[in-house]
């Protein structure tokens, strides 16, 4: 059996090599077409290591755990990449049918130099689940030693500088799976790829990214930050159609130095950062097994979900799926962050959407601590609900439409004071103190500087909320 090109969770070498002038740095197009970019002075380079897979039928998913990427060569060796827990990749979603996609595995300043290898370490074990079959098999690499693999490949020397952009294929074509052992012909699970497409952002997978904030500068939603997981490090950017929460499920999700996050998104070659569309702010300082997927099975009876597994954090999973078990002190999150009852959430959820899962592994199932729907992609579930609580202004009783100054807030990516713009409409319900009122008299209410508390769908284009539900008095 072969296994293909795959476990890109790093590297490659579309080797982009130029100069160029930028703001802060050097920036420089490679023959791939793709921008890199330098830290600082003194010799050192930025080199950005994406990993990345060619298309394989035989084969459902491909689970590894990559731990280090380094160069070799006359300069010595440089470590562009280094987790001890590693990070688990499944190698074929680094292939679609319109052709590789992209992982950034590292961002990484070194010394320039001249090399001529690229050295890969995993972890072992790795699964390989064949097409049409649910049940993995748990195989360990050819040749490797107690704990960990090497996979290596070797180029012509040249100069790794300034910009250089690498690209690593894990060749899944030629891996062999016998029994329970993964080879390759003189064991080259690896080539050095060039690919135009490593320019586009739409070609590169969203993936998660943990690690420590810091340098955060502008106002929510338009922030950018450092992220620093080791030695890992790259440039975020936030924008208006972030989602950003609490991990503990409180409100008011604010970006803070210092902060722990989990950060969902796609490299940008163009803007040198990561575009962000999840932040999940740990503030529960706890690292749980994680897993992300489309649903297959939904029971609100008996809280449970099937999700076809897409991305895990802390396991390789040995079935292509799990089975999500809720129960009474599970925390459930709709697609923006909004804290949901366990009814909402099983009423959003649907069959083929997306969720992720947080909680611990037990033979298939996963007993979850928190849920939250989630989108492939595009938002499949329809669900943008928002909250927000904060006082009113730009009253327009006739057009049904007001202000609201932030003091609280879910699902919306703000901080304190800022405004959302609301609309209600024939289907907004208006409560005041509780009780069910009608739009004139709600709007009777708002007089001058008014507390409120809004829910409804959030379009993070006009900055407007859509009210399901609007308060005045009773909001807690």
């Amino acid at each position: 059996m072969k296994i293909r090109n795959v476990f890109a969770a790093f590297v490659a070498l579309a080797i982009a090599i130029g100069c160029g002038g930028g703001g802060g740095g050097s920036n420089t197009t490679g023959s791939n077409g793709s921008n890199g970019s330098t830290n600082g002075g003194g010799g050192t380079t930025n080199v950005r290591v994406f990993a990345t897979d060619d298309l394989s039928t035989n084969y459902d998913h491909v689970w590894v755990t990559v731990k280090r990427v380094e160069l070799t060569g006359p300069s010595g060796d440089r470590t562009l990449f280094d987790d001890a827990d590693g990070i688990q990749i499944d190698l074929k979603t680094l292939r679609d049918t319109s052709g590789r996609r992209f992982r950034l595995l590292s961002n990484r300043a070194i010394n320039s130099g001249r090399f001529t290898g690229l050295r890969v370490t995993v972890d072992k074990d790795l699964i390989v689940i064949a097409s049409g079959t649910i049940q993995g098999t748990q195989a360990t690499f050819n040749g490797a030693g107690a704990v960990d693999a090497v996979l290596s490949v070797d180029f012509p020397e040249r100069n790794i500088s300034t910009g250089t952009d690498l690209i690593v294929d894990f060749d899944l074509s030629v891996w062999e799976l016998n029994g329970t052992v993964v080879s390759a012909p003189n064991n080259a699970f690896l080539k050095l790829v060039t690919d135009n497409s490593l320019g586009n952002l739409n070609r590169h997978s969203a993936d998660d990214y943990k690690g420590t904030v810091s340098a955060v500068t502008g106002t929510a939603p338009n922030q950018t930050f450092t992220l620093t997981r080791g030695n890992f490090t790259v440039n975020v950017r936030t924008d208006a159609n972030t989602a950003i929460y609490n991990e503990n499920g409180t409100p008011s999700p604010v970006l803070s130095n210092g902060a722990r996050v989990e950060v969902v998104g796609s490299f940008s070659t163009t803007a040198g950062a990561l575009i962000a569309k999840t932040i999940k702010i740990d503030n529960d300082n706890q690292d749980e097994t994680e897993i992300y997927g489309q649903v297959t099975l939904l029971s609100q009876q008996d809280g449970t979900i099937a999700v076809n597994v897409l991305r895990t954090e802390g396991f390789l999973p040995v079935t292509n799926q799990i089975v999500v078990q809720v129960n009474q002190n599970t925390q459930y999150f709709g697609r923006r962050g909004t804290r949901l009852l366990r009814e909402d959430f099983f009423a959003l959820a649907k069959i083929n959407g997306y969720v992720e899962a947080e909680g611990s592994v037990s033979q298939g199932v996963l007993s979850a601590t928190k849920v939250k729907l989630e989108d492939g992609g595009t938002n499949g579930d329809g669900d943008d609900r928002a909250e927000i609580r904060g006082t009113t202004s730009n009253v327009n009783s006739a057009a049904g439409t007001f202000r609201v100054a932030a003091t609280q807030w879910e699902g919306i990516f703000l901080s304190a004071g800022q405004t959302v713009n609301i609309v209600t409409n024939g289907s907004t319900e208006f409560k005041i103190n509780g009780e069910n009122v009608e739009s004139a008299q709600f709007f009777a209410g708002l007089t001058g500087s008014t507390a409120v508390k809004v829910e409804g769908d959030y379009d993070p284009n006009t900055n407007t909320l859509v009210a399901r539900e609007t308060r005045i008095g009773g909001n807690d």
